[in-house]
């Protein structure tokens, strides 16, 4: 039997309940009929009270939101937070590697990972040679141009015969 503790729920419950039987008036049938239409009501108003009761802890149990991404989209393209644009490299063909290291990541820093930011969806992190994290979109890590000067630049794409392309969707 489902049971509240909610003073105004009881109350509730407790006006639509089964008359006692010193309050029970009239021939047997009829007494049946009130009882059977007291306990329709009470099945009804507790039914009325579960939903609503379920409905609010669901409201509050709900997943967390997914983390922020770390990157965002301008013009077609990924650009990180503060609108630089991002790249790929044709070179990064093992899963979760990057290709580019020493002065190339001089020239094509990349897209480090704040502590305590965690993958979500898409985004992964991968772990460089020099031990630092790096974001990934669909496994490819991802880069910024150092010769990029301002927010919207995309100069790096094309570059080293071609093998540079900015970060898209």
């Amino acid at each position: 039997m489902f049971t509240l503790r909610h003073p105004d729920v009881q109350a509730l419950i407790e006006a639509s309940a089964i008359p006692r039987k010193a309050d029970r008036q009239g021939d047997g049938s009829q007494r049946r009929r009130k009882e059977k239409t007291m306990q329709t009501r009470q099945i009804a108003l507790r039914s009325i009270i579960a939903v609503v009761i379920v409905s609010a802890l669901a409201a509050c149990s709900s997943a967390p939101p997914a983390p922020p991404a770390p990157a965002k989209v301008a013009d077609g393209v990924f650009v990180d937070s503060k609108g630089m644009t991002l790249y790929t490299f044709d070179r990064d063909t093992t899963p979760g590697k990057s290709a580019c290291n020493g002065n190339c990541a001089t020239n094509w820093p990349p897209l480090f990972v704040a502590d305590g930011a965690t993958a979500s969806g898409d985004w992964s992190i991968i772990t460089r040679d020099d031990g630092k994290k790096q974001w990934a979109y669909k496994g490819r890590p991802l880069y910024l141009w150092a010769k990029d000067m301002k927010p919207g630049d995309k100069t790096g794409e094309g570059m080293a015969s071609n093998t540079w392309h900015v970060a898209k969707p």
